[in-house]
């Protein structure tokens, strides 16, 4: 697939690796929901104790995160 992102294939190689029933887009997009929620607590958290600079950057992580969490619901669109 030439639209495919780059990076796809290599979750499907782990995959056949480790032998696993799961979709490895949807094993990765469930490990990028619960790092979005880390983000959000630590942000929080920097909030709190008044470190603007650390919200700040735990931010951009998180929208990182999120990012990636919307091309991995693409992709596994489209694997299915």
């Amino acid at each position: 697939m030439a639209d495919r992102a780059p990076w796809v294939d290599s979750f499907w190689e782990q995959a056949d690796f480790e032998d696993s029933d799961e979709h490895p887009l949807a094993r990765e997009l469930s490990d990028r929901l619960d790092a979005i929620a880390r983000y959000g607590q630590m942000i929080a958290d920097a909030a709190a104790n008044g470190d603007d600079h650390a919200a700040d950057q735990l931010r951009r992580q998180q929208a990182r995160e999120e990012r990636f969490a919307r091309d991995l619901r693409d992709e596994l669109r489209k694997a299915r």
